[in-house]
């Protein structure tokens, strides 16, 4: 008998791994044709979705590939969320809002290629995936070649070979097998109970948190910064972060390398929408949902903010899951136990960032589209200086575009940002004034951190930096707010904290019938490729439930 037998499994554990092949299975659950599915009546819709970001712009492609009549409703006045990208000096420099490269590869490129975005914009490869600099460091290591990344390292640190060995194996495995889990076919009791014996490292991933891994790697701080450099990506220090998430993405990047979109992430998010549309779908700009109406215990609908009473079979939420069930809801529509399982989790980490656009072009003198530039060694403290907005404390992140593409910028010219994660409450203090348009004080703030981090790029990274600005703008986590409405600014949705990530991560299908998430907030999480994935296994899980 295997060690792995159902008598052996505890069962709590076991009914997670079930739920979590389950979820799994959503990915490749067949979908439910409309002329086998009962129809809208006249003037509702299959699903509408409240937000058109990137998970819920993903969600609806897929609805409209099949057919399905599909409405997405968004607040601003472009679809895409944090995938969009806004212009200034009069349209000579292009901004991303939130990308500066995603790992091309295993499930998000297969959704990308269902969606037919690959069909219709082409992706630039990073050189590198990223440079560590400061505090005694200068490393840099390339993408897409896993050994290529571990010699790095070893050269690095020559008396760290076994610690960096591992390392790589653990994110490169972790990252192998969860695209395996979800290539999976059709589950079976006996595939579920051979979980830990299938898929040794998840099953290992699932209880450790990055410090987990860290200990067992080395004691070396410059080494433990370089290996957690990726952390301001997932949103928390080693001590609370999922080992499982980190390692999942991080594999991913050492896999694949970084790639990024001609057009930047507005291009991803409008090649989507004209998937829906021309597949029969809406995607409705300027629109703001204020209610979900619930009848008889099932999702039948929306209302907007300017009184439109829009019914649908099901509603798919692609915005904060806080704010759903806080200000969306009538509070006896979900079960006390799960709205208590909501107010114990917590938003994650918002961000600080500056967009750059210089009348130079500087790729000749430095090389690299993505530094890291290290202020403090410790991630713990280094996390603690984001949370309280310390920006000359916090470890920051510089992405020259033009050094993925010269294309991304007009001949001479260099697009750059200098990013942060930055916690929301140095900045609540603001909120009342700067929603009512009173801005003083959160100007001279916003200014503030905005004249240290370029002092410090220029420092560190680019000489000269001031004289070659020609265009600047900065945001902060209420800027987030105010574009996403977003609980506390969360660029990551909920936090990928151990109670909340893997097979504890809360599920697309919600208590109330009818009612899915398909965001950040959800499973499996924040990032694009997350999102990307949310939108497949909400249209997994509704399917599921139509057959």
């Amino acid at each position: 008998m295997s060690p792995f037998s159902f008598n052996r499994m505890n069962r709590r554990v076991f009914l997670k791994a079930s739920a979590l092949w389950a979820t799994a299975a959503a990915l490749n659950a067949p979908a439910v044709t409309p002329a086998s599915a009962q129809r809208p009546k006249e003037g509702e819709y299959d699903a509408i979705v409240i937000g058109a970001g990137l998970g819920g712009l993903a969600f609806a492609g897929h609805m409209a590939k099949q057919g399905f009549k599909i409405l997405a409703l968004e607040q601003h006045d472009v679809p895409g969320g944090y995938a969009t990208t806004f212009t200034r000096d009069r349209g000579r420099f292009t901004f991303d809002v939130s990308l500066h490269q995603t790992a091309l590869g295993g499930a998000g490129k297969a959704i990308l290629t269902d969606l037919e975005v690959l069909k219709k914009v082409r992706f630039y490869t990073c050189r590198e995936l990223f440079r560590v600099l400061g505090v005694g460091l200068d490393i840099t290591c390339p993408g897409g070649d896993p050994k290529a990344i571990e010699q790095v390292l070893m050269e690095k640190f020559p008396q760290e070979k076994k610690g960096v060995q591992a390392f790589m194996a653990d994110a490169v495995g972790v990252s192998e097998e969860t695209e395996k889990l979800f290539e999976e076919g059709p589950l079976t009791t006996f595939k579920k109970a051979m979980f830990p014996l299938r898929f040794p490292r998840l099953w290992a991933a699932r209880k450790k948190t990055l410090a987990d891994y860290l200990n067992e790697y080395t004691t070396n701080p410059s080494l433990r910064s370089v290996m957690s450099v990726f952390c301001g990506y997932y949103g928390l220090p080693p001590s609370k972060l999922s080992g499982f998430y980190y390692m999942t993405a991080t594999g991913g990047y050492f896999r694949y390398g970084g790639s990024y979109p001609s057009g930047g992430s507005q291009a991803i998010s409008n090649a989507i929408s004209e998937l829906i549309e021309s597949k029969g779908g809406e995607v409705r700009l300027g629109t703001r949902v204020a209610q979900t109406l619930i009848k008889d215990g099932r999702a039948v609908g929306v209302k907007t903010s300017g009184g439109e009473t829009l019914t649908a079979k099901a509603v798919v939420a692609n915005c904060s899951i806080l704010k759903l069930f806080s200000d969306m809801l009538p509070e006896a529509a979900a079960p006390a136990d799960y709205r208590r399982r909501l107010h114990a989790l917590k938003p994650s980490i918002s961000s600080f960032q500056v967009w750059l656009g210089l009348s130079k072009d500087i790729t000749g003198a430095v090389k690299d589209s993505h530094v890291f530039l290290q202020a403090e060694l410790d991630p713990e403290r280094a996390h603690q200086h984001c949370l309280e907005a310390q920006a000359d404390k916090s470890n920051i992140g510089v992405c020259i575009y033009n050094n993925i593409s010269k294309e991304l910028s007009p001949p001479g010219t260099t697009t750059l940002s200098i990013t942060f994660i930055c916690g929301y409450e140095p900045w609540k203090k603001f909120e009342q004034d700067y929603f009512a348009g009173k801005k003083t004080e959160y100007h001279a703030k916003k200014k503030a951190i905005t004249e240290i981090l370029i002092r410090r790029v220029e420092e560190q990274l680019i000489p000269g930096l001031r004289s070659m600005i020609a265009a600047q703008e900065s945001a902060t986590p209420l800027t987030n707010v105010r574009y996403t409405l977003n609980t506390a600014g969360a660029i990551y949705g909920l936090e990928q904290s151990m109670d909340n990530s893997f097979m504890t991560r809360i599920s697309n299908r919600t208590p109330i019938k009818g009612l899915y998430l398909s965001s950040a907030w959800g499973d499996p999480g924040g990032g694009y490729t997350g999102v990307l994935i949310a939108g497949k296994r909400a249209f997994g899980l509704l399917m599921e439930d139509w057959t």
